[in-house]
């Protein structure tokens, strides 16, 4: 009976270990994701169209900024010195239309507070980051989140923890 405990924790620490190490794993590559388009992103001057504030079904509010941009992506890539590896028929100059949506707030207020904050001092103004491989897709904000540290972080803590389960019972084996 005590050997079949026994393989049961192996097995949940083994288990543990290789969550932690795919979750680790995870993140160093979205990291490095992020970072790939990070590097090629560019900033263009957007206009904004809209904006919006509103209530959810759920009773939290949230906002939007519709805006335009001009981005000339077949400049971008022969800029890059990189026309070789794409078609003649990329875009060029064109504008986009694009938009950002806000989280959930509590108030009507903290949501108008929080489109100010993003729009910064002149209103109708934006600075749009743009994949010159994607460009119909810009963002108000860069390609880079928190996302990967946070795999990073949790991996680390759940390898540790199947790690520690590990060691304690190669202890009770070795005693």
């Amino acid at each position: 009976m005590v050997r079949k405990n026994r393989f049961g924790k192996v097995f949940v620490s083994l288990l543990l270990v290789a969550i932690g190490s795919a979750l680790i794993f995870g993140g160093f590559e979205m990291a490095a994701y992020e970072h790939t388009i990070a590097e090629r992103e560019v900033t263009e001057n957007g206009t904004v169209t809209d904006t919006e504030v509103w209530q959810l079904p759920d009773g939290n509010w949230t906002y939007r900024i519709n805006f335009e941009y001009r981005h000339d992506q077949a400049g971008e890539i022969q800029r890059l010195g990189i026309e070789d590896q794409y078609p003649s028929s990329m875009a060029p100059e064109q504008n986009y239309t694009s938009s950002h949506r806000g989280g959930k707030y509590d108030t009507k207020s903290e949501a108008r507070d929080q489109l100010d904050g993003k729009l910064g001092e002149d209103p109708t103004a934006v600075a749009v980051y743009v994949d010159p491989f994607n460009p119909g897709k810009g963002s108000l904000s860069d390609a880079l989140t928190g996302t990967p540290r946070i795999l990073q972080y949790v991996g680390s803590l759940i390898l540790a923890i199947g790690l520690y389960g590990l060691i304690r019972m190669s202890r009770r084996i070795s005693t």
